[in-house]
């Protein structure tokens, strides 16, 4: 049998020892003084208290503690704002200042606002959209102490890193140390394989500083002194001028306007500033007679002002006559010159004259052929040629053009 006793009064009731009920009905507040306790179970395992300056809930037990909500468990300040919110088969929402910080979805874990993460050792980590160097409202990734005044060193560790933007790969750093751009494979193994940069058509790097500086690549095989750059090649924007070294010095230097010097000349003076080479054709020519005998066997190379030419003519009968020269050279002369003839068939008229070499005058494009002696020289005539057979004469000059 079931029985109720009403203990309401109009005064206060003590009770002392020990009350046994088995269901308590409070219609009004139940008021326990400080550092008094509310007890649960026979081991006083839950006990829920205030101290006169903090209150607590200690599950002091064996077991765990539970706290279950059939829609979800909040935690709130006492004036209702949230600080925690467990929803059921949801998410778990922290809040700072009744605002959502962080909440775990069904993907991971979604955070509004910084990221930051610190250790013992002053260093903070910082993911946020609001780091100015980046641009703002992009998300970044910075490093400092944890007072935020001054940055910190940054590590990845992992098999490889990779990189990517919009639906693809885009970086990559292997397992060996490689710098891949725009490709998963190295290029040419042992050789050139620690940056490879892959694209679609052109291909192409950018090296850009002010007018003033310089675009450099360095060759090192040290870490100090001159090995750092014992090869290179520079740009130089304030000349426009490009410097290739070895062995750590300038070996050659490509003008802003076109020619080459060597060693450190920075003179546009001695600049090598041209090469090429083809055929020419070279006429014959004399005082009398039909005057033309035309000869194509020549060939000449030019490197900068420096001309060579170098060919034969083959005779049997010479068509000019008196005295010959040919005409044709490439280039005007600025100079005299004196190149050499090597010649079969052919007699002097003076037994006195026994070389022949190719005189080239100044501002002429011409050869004239001379008979030279210790004592004197004479000009070559048709004459000299000896008709009765093939009359061969090589001939190889080099002068100066203007």
């Amino acid at each position: 049998m079931t029985r109720s006793r009403d203990l309401a009064d109009s005064a206060d009731k003590d009770i002392s020892g020990t009350l046994t009920l088995d269901d308590i009905v409070l219609s009004n507040d139940m008021t326990v003084a400080d550092n008094g306790k509310v007890i649960f179970g026979a081991g006083s395992d839950l006990q829920i208290y205030h101290d006169g300056s903090n209150s607590y809930v200690d599950d002091a037990g064996t077991g765990r503690l539970y706290l279950r909500g059939n829609d979800r468990v909040q935690i709130q300040k006492y004036t209702g704002d949230d600080m925690i919110t467990a929803i059921a088969d949801g998410a778990v929402k922290l809040y700072y200042d009744n605002s959502n910080k962080l909440e775990t979805t069904s993907y991971g874990v979604k955070i509004s606002g910084d990221l930051d993460v610190s250790n013992s050792t002053n260093a903070r980590l910082t993911v946020s959209d609001e780091i100015g160097e980046v641009g703002s409202g992009n998300l970044a990734f910075q490093a400092q102490n944890t007072a935020g005044s001054s940055l910190k060193p940054m590590g990845f560790r992992a098999e490889d890193i990779r990189f990517a933007t919009g639906s693809a790969e885009r970086v990559r750093i292997d397992s060996s140390g490689r710098l891949l751009l725009g490709t998963t494979t190295e290029g040419a193994a042992n050789e050139a394989e620690d940056l490879t940069i892959s694209s679609t058509g052109q291909v192409g790097i950018t090296l850009r500083s002010t007018d003033s500086g310089g675009g450099r690549i360095y060759f090192s095989d040290g870490t100090s002194g001159t090995a750092e750059y014992a090869g290179y090649q520079i740009y130089n924007h304030s000349t426009n001028d490009m410097i290739f070294g070895v062995n750590a010095t300038e070996r050659m230097r490509i003008l802003s306007g076109g020619g080459i010097t060597f060693n450190g000349d920075t003179s546009a003076s001695n600049a090598l500033d041209d090469y090429e080479e083809g055929n020419c054709t070279l006429t014959w020519h004399g005082t009398s007679g039909s005057n033309t005998t035309t000869s194509s066997g020549f060939k000449y190379v030019k490197v900068g002002r420096m001309v060579n030419v170098s060919g034969n003519t083959v005779s049997t009968t010479p068509a000019a006559s008196g005295l010959l020269e040919l005409h044709g050279l490439p280039f005007t002369a600025d100079r005299n010159a004196v190149g050499s003839i090597l010649y079969r068939n052919i007699s002097p008229s003076s037994t006195n004259q026994h070389t022949l070499v190719a005189y080239v005058g100044a501002n002429s494009t011409k050869i004239q052929p001379y008979w030279s002696s210790q004592n004197n020289y004479d000009r070559f005539e048709s004459s000299d040629i000896n008709t009765s057979g093939v009359s061969d004469m090589y001939f190889s000059v080099t002068y100066m053009t203007t």
